[in-house]
Parts: structure tokens; C-alpha cells; sequence
């Protein structure tokens, strides 16, 4: 009807004898009508096929953003994920519902071999195994905590961290002679628990195997945070992208246990673990906020003289810093720093920590007045290990341990190398708060005690170093009796 209003052609006899002779030919002959149907019918099916994968894939999004949304419901969790070779579409799944940033704090896609290694810390042996996945999911682990390293010490005990970690092998440009895998691992710091996904070769492409892993992903990360997932929710997307079934295989493998925080310092796999209120776990290798106050000591037992000297020296350190903002200040309260107690495995003077009585030593922290009290288990015992891996904090410590600080004796009695070491933790932003101390024979020890014999070994040394020590007024504490004393007093 078009034509015959609106000719290609100014000749009009070529069209109509075009129009006749496809009619006749094609419509009119019985062939031509079973080649008609054949294709009417083909088209048909095309179309179906088309309509159903459009429903599929419509059903497969709405099912798993369902699977994101409970996820996002789920309170009081932080995560963050690591995917190489594949997972982008469950990715993407987890950017489309709003509000997820309150719980998943970061996505990596370590690519490229330097990029893997550095994640990781190390290359691996092999990219596509269940040791790759499940250290990506420690490493993310350990990274979702450090991303909430300014948080309160109570947010960060009650607080629970997700790593999940994936590497898969898929369709590439090449045909590849191993298999389409992918393994999935999630660690909540106690479990790592792995999937191993093979997909048949040849049933899916690209895309297609990328949503079955991704929506692994998805799936493993649902169940490491108490979230319900739909009965078959997998399996149907597996089947959905195969076009029907496919000779996929899908195996949980072993839990791997995370070492203890106290195993892993003693290995030296972790250079600290916090404790803090019931947290009997502890957080390892938590990063502290500068200017955090760490109090060393043995705390056999802890006592109240150790509590007072806390608290004066968050006075003390509350007006340097009130001081150092040049306005005039009435309440220091908003500017006291946080105290952290610290106990090392390792002491420079008493040798190794008996391990054993760890546990006792840690539980006296709940309980102490005006508790619960953080506390940090470390494994080093001079003042320079403590700033490599506490860095930007400052130390409060009583007259006693500045006089062995200063002492050439722990610096191959050499006074300038003695000063060379605190001259570094000086101009790394280090501070010792000096308590006062009443010697067995009635002398008190102060901070001036220190400043003197630093004279004695040279006014440049006490120049050089004259702002590391800041004493604590005597008024505010003052330390008669010594954790031994008191240890005597108790039997």
C-alpha cells in the first residue's frame, strides 16, 4: 500500500509487475506456502526465545537485588569484597540498592598480576585456587577493619567484619584447555569458608558466566551475615543462563580456622591485638588514633596507682593539646586523648611474658574501676618497635622507666647513639608523659630527674631532647608503691 501511494520509482508497470510476480510465486505455490510457515514458524520461536530470556533475566535481577536488600538490612556488619577474572554482575547487584555504603565500605578488582600481588602482599603460586580466594577474603578482612580504625574501641569490638574474596577463570578471547571455575571465600575473622564453582564449558558466555559467579558471590556473601537467600536462588540462575540444564558442579570445601589472636601474635603473624569489654577475642593489628595514650607495663596485677597515673596524664596531654589550638579553653574534657593499656609478650628487662597468665592479666581490664579499659597485647618490648607499629602515639610511663629509657646501657653504652634513637622518636611526634616516684629511701623522681642527668651527659643531648619528656604535676599523681610492693602486700 505504501508503494502504490508513494513509488520508489517513477515506473509504475516495474513495481506492480514486481508486487504480482512475488505473489503469485511465493504465496500462491504450495513450496512456497510450507516455506512460509517454516519461517513464520522460526521467527516465532526466535521470538519466544527472546521474550523468555528477557522474563529470565528480569526474574534473575529481581531475585538477586531481593538477596542485596535483606543483605542491607542486616545491622552492625562492615565489608569489604576483592574479585579478580570475574563477579562483576553480583558488583553491580550491590550498587544498585540504595544505603549500601553502610555496609559495604569498599569493592577492589585486583586485576593485573601486580595488582593481585600487592593486595595480597605476596604473588601467589596459583591465581585461580581456593589459597587465593580465601587469602583475598583475609586480606579484605583485615582491610574492612582498618577502614573503621577511628571508630570508638566499643564499635570496633562489637562491630562485625566481613572479607570476601573471589577468583575465577571464564571465557576469554582464547579458548582456554582448563577449566571455567571460580572459587568464592568469605572471613569473619574466625572461619574461612570456601566454594569451589565449575561451569560447564561451552553452555554460557561471558556474561552468562559471569552471573553465575557473581551471583556465588552474592550468595556467600548473604550467608556470612546471617542473611536468608532464596531456596534454589543459585540454581536457578545456573540453569537460566545455560539455556536448561548444564553439568555444573558447585563443592564446599574444608573451613579453614583463623589462627587466635594470641596464636597469631606468638607466631608472629600480628604485631598487636586489642582487647576491649567482653571481646575475648581481640582485633589484630588494629590501627589507633595519633596521639592515642599507651601505658606499658607488666600489670601483674593492675592496680589503682596505674589508673591514677592514667588519668593524670590525660590532663596533662589535654592541656598541651588545648594549649597548642591558641584559644582560650575553660573545659579541657573535649580534648582528652584515649588511654590504652599495653602489655608486650616480650619485656626488655624481664624477658618473655609467661603466656599463660596472658588470659588473667587481660580479664583484670573488664572489671577495673571505671572499666571496661582497651587493652593491647604487643610483641614489642623497647620504645622504637612500639612507635613502628603504634605510630604517632604518645607513652605514658612513671619516673622509673624514663630513667631506663635514657640510659646508654640499652644503647651499646654509647650516650649519642642513645640520643640519636630519641631524637627519631621526638621528631616522629613522640611524647612521654612523666608520672611522679618516692624511691625506697624517700627521694621523689620526676620528670626533672631526667632533665638533670641528660645534662649530665651533655647540654646538647638535653637541648635535643628536652620536649620529648613532659612531666605530670605532682599534685595531680604521685606513685609511692610499686606493682612488686604491692604484689607483697597481697600475699
Amino acid at each position: 500500500r505504501k508503494a502504490e501511494r508513494k513509488p520508489f520509482s517513477k515506473n509504475d508497470d516495474f513495481w506492480r509487475e514486481a508486487r504480482s510476480g512475488w505473489t503469485e510465486s511465493s504465496l500462491m505455490g504450495p513450496r512456497s506456502r510450507r516455506t512460509t510457515l517454516v519461517l513464520f514458524a522460526s521467527g516465532l520461536g526466535f521470538l519466544c526465545s527472546v521474550v523468555k530470556r528477557m522474563a529470565s533475566t528480569k526474574s534473575q535481577a529481581g531475585s538477586t537485588l531481593e538477596v542485596v536488600k535483606r543483605m542491607y538490612e542486616s545491622k552492625g556488619n562492615k565489608m569489604v569484597i576483592a574479585t579478580t577474572g570475574s563477579g562483576g554482575y553480583g558488583l553491580a547487584s550491590l550498587c544498585q540498592v540504595p544505603g549500601m555504603s553502610n555496609l559495604i565500605q569498599e569493592i577492589n578488582v585486583p586485576y593485573a598480576t601486580a595488582s593481585s600481588t600487592e593486595y595480597l602482599g605476596k604473588e601467589p603460586k596459583k591465581f585461580v585456587s581456593a589459597d587465593t580466594a580465601q587469602n583475598l577474603a583475609l586480606s579484605s578482612f583485615r582491610r574492612a577493619r582498618w577502614l573503621e580504625r577511628s571508630s570508638s574501641f566499643k564499635d570496633l569490638t562489637s562491630t562485625k567484619f566481613i572479607g570476601v574474596g573471589c577468583t575465577a577463570s571464564v571465557v576469554s578471547t582464547k579458548p582456554k584447555r582448563g577449566l571455567h571455575q571460580a572459587y568464592v571465600a568469605t572471613c569473619d575473622g574466625e572461619t574461612i569458608r570456601t566454594r569451589h564453582l565449575v561451569l560447564e564449558k561451552a553452555a554460557r558466555d561471558r556474561i552468562g558466566e559471569d552471573k553465575c559467579i557473581g551471583a556465588l558471590l552474592i550468595q556467600m556473601a548473604a550467608e556470612s551475615l546471617g542473611t536468608q537467600v532464596p531456596e534454589g536462588y543459585l540454581d536457578g540462575i545456573l540453569a537460566s543462563t545455560a539455556g536448561g540444564k548444564s553439568k555444573d558442579t558447585l563443592s564446599e570445601l574444608k573451613d579453614v580456622k583463623c589462627e587466635s589472636s594470641i596464636e597469631a601474635i606468638l607466631s608472629g603473624h600480628a604485631s598487636r591485638i586489642l582487647f576491649y569489654g567482653e571481646n575475648n577475642k581481640g582485633l589484630c593489628d588494629v590501627d589507633l588514633p595519633p596521639r592515642t595514650l599507651i601505658f606499658p607495663g607488666s600489670y601483674n596485677p593492675l592496680h589503682e596507682g596505674h589508673l591514677g597515673l592514667a588519668a593524670a596524664a590525660q590532663k596533662t596531654a589535654a592541656r598541651l593539646i588545648a594549649a597548642e589550638s591558641k584559644e582560650k579553653v575553660e573545659d579541657i574534657s573535649a580534648f582528652l586523648p584515649r588511654v590504652v593499656f599495653e602489655i608486650s609478650i616480650a619485656n626488655a628487662d624481664k624477658g618473655v611474658v609467661d603466656v599463660k597468665n596472658i588470659q588473667s592479666r587481660i580479664a583484670q581490664f573488664k572489671s577495673a574501676e571505671g572499666g571496661p579499659w582497651p587493652l593491647l597485647i604487643t610483641n614489642a618490648s623497647l620504645f622504637k618497635d612500639k612507635t613502628d607499629i603504634i605510630p604517632g602515639c604518645w607513652f605514658v610511663i612513671g619516673a622509673d622507666t624514663a630513667i631506663r629509657i635514657v640510659n646508654p646501657k640499652y644503647y651499646g653504652n654509647s650516650k649519642w647513639t642513645m640520643y640519636l634513637s630519641l631524637r627519631k622518636l621526638l621528631d616522629s611526634g613522640v611524647k612521654f608523659f612523666v608520672g611522679v616516684r618516692a624511691t625506697k629511701n624517700g627521694d621523689v623522681e620526676n620528670v626533672k630527674t631526667i632533665t638533670d642527668f641528660l645534662k649530665s651527659l651533655d647540654e646538647a643531648i638535653l637541648e635535643g631532647l628536652s620536649d620529648l619528656f613532659v612531666g605530670i604535676p605532682e599534685k595531680d599523681f604521685r606513685l609511692d608503691l610499686s606493682s612488686t610492693e604491692i604484689r607483697e602486700r597481697m600475699k
